[in-house]
């Protein structure tokens, strides 16, 4: 398995933070208190959202790789990148059946793993907002239930397996 390099495994030592946005408004001022207020209550809707949808993750040798969580229309895959780590340190490609993520550079991606299914290139993206690193896959066989986001990635839990399915009888 190629999936560990040293993308993050070179700083084990240091504790993982979430970075914090600064906002700016010439227009006009916005107090302190009201903005972390707004930014805590998105911080906890994260939170909630991601209990409720329960994140699955995927570890290697005792650590976290990577956490992913699905709906019926995409995938989401979640990364924990160093401290200090900007988005235009890092490189992502997306094809149809393949991701590759790592720094610029690198000589081997941290992630160099093909698909579950297939995705739709054009509808897919990146981000890196707050501390982490969203991957935003659009599934090409909507209410498809992934097993695991990379293949060869252990299996869906059943639990979530049937929460994922129940709104598909829904429709």
């Amino acid at each position: 398995m190629n999936i560990i390099g040293s993308f993050f495994l070179s700083h084990p030592e240091k504790s993982l933070k979430k970075n914090q946005k600064i906002i700016h408004s010439s227009s006009q001022k916005v107090s302190k208190k009201k903005m972390n207020k707004t930014d805590d209550e998105k911080r906890a809707q994260k939170k909630l959202e991601t209990v409720a949808r329960g994140r699955q993750k995927f570890e290697y040798n005792g650590r976290v790789v990577y956490e992913w969580d699905q709906t019926l229309e995409e995938i989401r895959i979640y990364i924990t990148p160093p401290p200090n780590m900007t988005a235009k340190q890092i490189q992502c490609n997306i094809t149809s059946k393949h991701l590759a993520l790592g720094l610029k550079g690198s000589e081997k991606p941290f992630i160099d793993e093909d698909f579950f299914s297939k995705v739709k290139v054009d509808e897919s993206s990146w981000m890196m907002s707050d501390g982490e690193i969203e991957v935003n896959l659009q599934k090409v066989n909507k209410a498809e239930t992934w097993e695991s986001a990379l293949k060869g990635h252990g299996e869906l839990n059943p639990f979530v397996k049937g929460e994922v399915r129940v709104p598909k009888m829904l429709f």
